[in-house]
């Protein structure tokens, strides 16, 4: 099988956590979040703020990333379906001073923020990225 037809993932992910020295995140926080996005594809970059595995992260933000690439456009507030077991919301944040849909992932009841039953730390999804840090 030729792979002539399969597009290159031409972004970034940058997954920025508490071991710099610099970044001092609460506990299980971090910023994982893509560059190219914006630039590439006129669509606002994607952020995870759980510290996720590494591998899980990426395969969520790429599978995100290569469905901008084949041109789905997303929405705040949309959920996405086709990622992990179930859907994953989009939620409106800011990182830099720039808008990017973040990834919103529920905890092990299926369970999203805004349900005051949601389990630590995945409660804490929705605090601004500079509300990440201590």
């Amino acid at each position: 099988m030729s792979n002539k037809n399969k597009k290159e993932i031409d972004w970034i992910v940058h997954y920025v956590c508490g071991g710099d020295d610099k970044l001092h995140f609460k506990p299980h926080l971090a910023n994982i979040h893509t560059h190219g996005m914006r630039e590439l594809y006129n669509h606002p970059e994607f952020q995870i703020v759980l510290t996720v595995e590494y591998k899980y992260a990426l395969y969520i933000l790429n599978k995100l990333g290569c469905m901008v690439q084949s041109g789905r456009r997303f929405k705040p507030g949309e959920k996405v379906s086709g990622i992990g077991i179930c859907d994953l919301p989009l939620y409106e944040a800011t990182d830099n001073g720039k808008p990017v849909l973040r990834v919103i992932i529920p905890d092990k009841q299926f369970l999203l923020p805004d349900d005051e039953r949601c389990g630590f730390p995945y409660n804490l999804q929705y605090l601004s990225t500079e509300d990440l840090m201590e």
